[in-house]
C-alpha cells in the first residue's frame, strides 16, 4: 500500500518503535484516527504500528500546507491531505472509498511557528459528515513541538532515539447534529486521559 516507504520507515524509525496498547478496540474500517502530536514522525509511526492489524488500508493524514506544499508530486504516495475544506472533502471520499483518515486534533499553528498550539476540528468534522466512527489515539513520549522553532529541531532530532507507545481507545460514533466544538472537547478529553 505504501510502495515500500514503510520498509525504509521502519529500519530508520525503529529505536522509536513502542508498544502499542488497545489495539482490540479497532474497529472494522473505514474509520477516523484522531490522535495528539508529539514528533514530526507520528504519521509514520502510527502507520507502522497498525500496519500488521490493518494490511490491506492506508491512512492518509491532514497535513499543514507548508508541509503538503514541499512534497505535492508524491502528496498521494506518501498518503498526505492538504489541511483545508477541500482537503476535508478529499479525506470524506478516502474515507468512502474504504481507506482511513488520521488527524491531529492539537498541534503548532504553523511549521515555523511550532510555539503556539491550537486545536483542529478536522476529526469532528469529518465524523459529522460521513457518520463513521471516530477512535481517538493517544501518542506517548516526550514532545517536541510547542517551543520555539529552532528548540524544536533540537527536540526533533533527539527523539528519533525516545520510543513512542501508542494506546487505541475505544471508537465514538457521533450522531449528524453533534455539536463540532463539543465532539472536539470530548475527543480531546479521551486523548488527554491517557497522556503521560
Amino acid at each position: 500500500m505504501y510502495n515500500g516507504l514503510e520498509v525504509i520507515a521502519g529500519i530508520i524509525l525503529w529505536p522509536q518503535r513502542g508498544r502499542v496498547e488497545g489495539i482490540e478496540n479497532l474497529p472494522p474500517p473505514p474509520f477516523v484516527l484522531a490522535l495528539n502530536h508529539l514528533t514530526p514522525y507520528d504519521p509514520m509511526l502510527l502507520i507502522l504500528a497498525l500496519l500488521p492489524y490493518l494490511p490491506k488500508r492506508k491512512i492518509f493524514f491532514l497535513t499543514q500546507k507548508e508541509i503538503a506544499l514541499i512534497f505535492a508530486p508524491w502528496q498521494k504516495l506518501l498518503g498526505m491531505i492538504p489541511a483545508s475544506y477541500r482537503g476535508l472533502d478529499r479525506a470524506a471520499e478516502y474515507l468512502q472509498s474504504g481507506q482511513l483518515v488520521g488527524i491531529f486534533i492539537m498541534g503548532a499553528k504553523s511549521f515555523f511557528d511550532t510555539s503556539k498550539i491550537r486545536r483542529y476540528s478536522g476529526a469532528a468534522i469529518l465524523a459529522q459528515k460521513t457518520g463513521l466512527p471516530v477512535v481517538p489515539v493517544t501518542v506517548k513520549g516526550k514532545p517536541a513541538y510547542y517551543c520555539s522553532f529552532w528548540r524544536f529541531l533540537w527536540r526533533a532530532a533527539r527523539s528519533l532515539f525516545e520510543k513512542k507507545d501508542f494506546f487505541v481507545h475505544p471508537p465514538i460514533v457521533f450522531g449528524t447534529d453533534s455539536s463540532i466544538r463539543e465532539t472536539t472537547n470530548l475527543i480531546l478529553r479521551i486523548i488527554e486521559s491517557e497522556e503521560e
